[in-house]
């Protein structure tokens, strides 16, 4: 008995050598494709225990189906046990809650709920108040809501929302970004220096008179606009100047819908393609009572999976309030659209996330597809997506016979051009077998959990 393999819903998520025999049951050159290569004729016992471990906090609700299985030092696996298990865990947060509104004293801002999983029955609200760096955050007594009108306590200061999401399994909390610097009631972001001005000392030593030469005044900065963690977006109508409406009909209580468009009709909000699929987005600004803003700039912000979101272009609404967005094929990413009411506006209303799922293009090939002889056939193929970390990614090999169905038997790792190599022998002198790769979603890989499409082998 070489290693134990554990699974979740057909993926692997652990695997680990059961008793290392004194040494002589591992890998004598782990930097090798071939992970059976031993220095002793008989590297693993014949009967070992051990336990193998995972977390399941950090699966979806639901059903999930388990299996456990061990492998033999020749690359050979059979299971030993398989169950089904239901988890109930605390929501998990996708999308952190976002803040719209006008950050001044006597303005009010909004928090949106964000985006979570886990089927929350409970979401509360709270708003806590920030030194003017977004750090030292306190809880605000009695501020509850999805809307808080800032206070003189409030100026110069930053607002954070924290959304409180529950269920049977536990409660999570998601913080917003910082806002935006609350201005006070003459909208001035820094408080003002009233101390009286130091004469300058008298000079009374002999020589000509010398007139002083009064200091530059310093030209007032604007208040930096909230991006709620957007890179480099920026209000698009602000060098205009003023208080100059962004639209026919601009709102400070805009709303911004958004759908992606399927190609067979109809709309939704979360998607799953292939990476050679170009998507498009349909929405519609309107004024707190559903009317129309036209003519009006809007954000587009993209953020690929696992990275920030960044501002990437603007789009004009038509007189209708209607826009058009087309995404380019790519990794699975999120999208939402930000409207700047006004000139002068220091923060954004923002349409709910859209979600675009990509698979990987993910192939697998063998050397032959008849197997005679030692019965050795070797396993190959590529994840084409870009993005590959340098040190590659993680590749499931699942073995298929009737009877039997899918079984995981090896996981490796692919070079950082996505390449991957391995060898397999056969037990059985005859029958038929097929193959297929699985590459789960890791890390920073944009890319949903993907399984190639199978190869078949005969034996003789």
């Amino acid at each position: 008995m070489y290693r134990s393999i554990l699974a979740v819903d057909g993926v692997e998520v652990a695997r680990g050598v059961v008793d290392g025999n004194g040494g002589r049951c591992r890998d004598v050159e782990p930097g090798s494709v071939d992970p059976y290569e031993f220095a002793a004729p008989r590297p693993c016992p014949l009967e070992a225990s051990g336990e193998a471990v995972f977390d399941t906090r950090g699966l979806r609700d639901g059903d999930h189906a388990l299996a456990l299985s061990v492998e033999d030092a020749a690359g050979n696996v059979t299971l030993v046990h398989a169950t089904d298990f239901v988890t109930h865990n605390a929501p998990v947060s996708l999308d952190a809650p976002g803040l719209g509104g006008d950050a001044r004293v006597g303005g009010h801002l909004d928090v949106s709920d964000g985006r979570w999983d886990g089927a929350p029955t409970v979401l509360e609200r709270r708003w806590l108040r920030c030194d003017a760096s977004g750090a030292g955050c306190a809880p605000i007594a009695g501020a509850g809501g999805a809307r808080y009108v800032p206070t003189a306590a409030d100026a110069y200061r930053r607002l954070v929302a924290e959304v409180v999401a529950g269920n049977a399994g536990g409660t999570v909390a998601a913080r917003s970004a910082p806002s935006a610097l609350i201005a006070d009631t003459s909208g001035r972001t820094a408080p003002v220096d009233d101390t009286p001005a130091q004469p300058a000392p008298r000079d009374d030593r002999p020589g000509p008179d010398r007139p002083a030469v009064p200091a530059p005044a310093a030209a007032p900065s604007a208040p930096p606009i909230d991006t709620g963690g957007i890179g480099r977006l920026e209000n698009p109508v602000a060098r205009q100047g003023g208080h100059t409406p962004n639209g026919t009909g601009a709102s400070a209580q805009a709303r911004i819908s958004a759908a992606l468009r399927r190609a067979g009709g109809g709309s939704a909000r979360t998607v799953r393609s292939q990476r050679a699929t170009r998507w498009t987005a349909t929405g519609r600004l309107t004024d707190e009572h559903g009317r129309p803003i036209g003519g009006a700039r809007v954000n587009a912000a993209v953020r690929v999976l696992g990275r920030r979101w960044v501002a990437r272009d603007v789009i004009r609404t038509t007189a209708d309030g209607r826009f058009t967005y087309t995404l380019p094929a790519g990794p699975s990413r999120d999208v939402r659209f930000t409207y700047f009411p006004f000139a002068d506006s220091r923060s954004f209303r923002a349409s709910d996330t859209l979600r675009i799922d990509v698979f990987s293009p993910l192939t697998i090939n063998v050397d032959r597809r008849t197997v005679t002889g030692r019965r050795i056939v070797t396993i190959s193929g590529r994840v084409n997506g870009d993005r590959i970390p340098s040190s590659g990614l993680l590749v499931t090999l699942q073995g298929h016979q009737r009877g039997f169905g899918w079984r995981t038997f090896r996981t490796l790792r692919t070079s950082r051009r996505g390449t991957w190599r391995t060898q397999y022998r056969f037990r059985s002198s005859s029958g038929r077998f097929a193959f297929r790769a699985i590459v789960p979603r890791q890390g920073r890989y944009p890319f949903l959990t993907t399984t190639s499409r199978p190869v078949t082998v005969v034996v003789v």
